[in-house]
């Protein structure tokens, strides 16, 4: 049987934050965003397993295209004594997204070509937007 948790117990994120280091500072910062992604309808059935084939498709689409735009800046930076020691391009998701889009579209194509999904997309391209804006500041790619 599954067993709800208490609320308090709903979020996996509370445990990270309070470690040391920037990530746990990131968390920290963005707590609120964190538990309300794990609460989004869509991602509850990503954790379920019983997601639309086509949905799962435009969230990987929407995640390479947040991939490129950091690894592009992260790639323009990487002398930067301030992100030297984070540049790792084995870190990169891009070419994995790349492969796992190709298998997904092959094993559920879309069975007509609809409108673009504009919210998802205007947010994608306002956060790279923004990336590349801040990118001009190696302290803010931190």
């Amino acid at each position: 049987p599954v067993f709800p948790c208490p609320p308090a117990m709903t979020s996996k994120y509370p445990n990270l934050a309070r470690r040391k280091g920037n990530s746990s500072l990131f968390l920290q910062k963005t707590m609120k965003e964190h538990t309300a992604s794990m609460e989004d309808p869509f991602m509850k059935t990503i954790y379920a397993q019983t997601f639309d084939p086509q949905a799962y498709i435009a969230y990987l689409e929407s995640q390479l295209a947040m991939f490129q735009g950091i690894e592009t800046a992260m790639d323009a930076q990487a002398t930067h004594p301030l992100l030297a020691r984070l540049h790792d391009p084995a870190l990169h998701r891009s070419a994995a997204l790349h492969t796992d889009l190709a298998a997904w579209r092959t094993r559920h194509p879309a069975p007509t070509p609809g409108p673009p999904r504009a919210g998802v997309d205007a947010a994608i391209q306002a956060y790279v937007a923004r990336l590349e804006q801040d990118a001009q500041d190696p302290r803010l790619l931190l």
